[in-house]
């Protein structure tokens, strides 16, 4: 992870912490002893792999989906083990029908990608990689993803920036990845979160969503820019 994205981390954790400094207040009670459900162990050990894993394959070209892969086939097979979960749960887990949305649309934009779309997207990227530039790539990557969802806007903006050099590629993905908590729909993650809390009966707030994204998102992208930008 770089410096920025470091920045953000630390900037999102503060912002939240005193935004819901109210409810952190409150212990949470488990069991009947008053004190919280214990965290399972093998689960934990496993994304804690998981994690040291992705270190280790990226040095010698090894995909992270490689990883995530290995370690969720262990997890399914630890609850199944354990009666937690049954098959039917991991079909739903799999949101085959959000995937087979986000490969069409992937598909779609990165058909218009060679066409007009690519050819306006290029004609408004800047050129250098000064801060101001940097900042409008991270905006601009914040738009799209926005409009696009944040994978489909990575296969377009990516390789347009991408012969700026290392900098400007990774201002880019601050805001594919920062930037697209803004909405709903900028982030796959926030889709799935929310389709899968709903699935359990839970309905998240939009008006409370956006309250926190509007109020984090983009001081965390400025400061995520502005650290990549005094360090490169």
């Amino acid at each position: 992870m770089d410096d920025g994205g470091r920045k953000h981390l630390l900037v999102e954790y503060a912002g939240l912490r005193l935004l819901f400094r109210g409810r952190l207040a409150v212990r949470p009670t488990g069991g009947g002893d008053g004190r919280p459900d214990p965290v399972p162990v093998f689960p934990l050990v496993v994304v804690l792999l998981m994690l040291a894993g992705f270190a280790v394959v990226s040095p010698i070209g090894g995909e992270p989906w490689w990883v995530s892969s290995v370690a969720a086939l262990v997890l399914v097979a630890w609850a199944h083990r354990r009666s937690l979960l049954r098959p039917i749960h991991i079909l739903h887990a799999m949101h085959p029908g959000f995937a087979i949305w986000v490969l069409a649309l992937g598909v779609v934009v990165a058909g218009l990608a060679q066409g007009f779309l690519g050819d306006a997207v290029q004609d408004v990227v800047p050129a250098t990689t000064s801060l101001d530039a940097l900042l409008g790539i991270a905006v601009l990557s914040t738009l799209l993803a926005n409009v696009l969802t944040n994978l489909s806007a990575t296969l377009l903006l990516v390789p347009v920036v991408a012969p700026l050099g290392s900098t400007a590629v990774l201002a880019a993905l601050l805001g594919l990845n920062i930037g697209s908590g803004l909405t709903w729909s900028g982030s796959l993650a926030n889709l799935l979160w929310r389709r899968t809390l709903r699935r359990h009966g839970v309905r998240p707030g939009t008006a409370a969503f956006h309250r926190v994204s509007l109020t984090l998102t983009p001081i965390s992208l400025l400061a995520a820019v502005l650290v990549l930008w005094a360090v490169g």
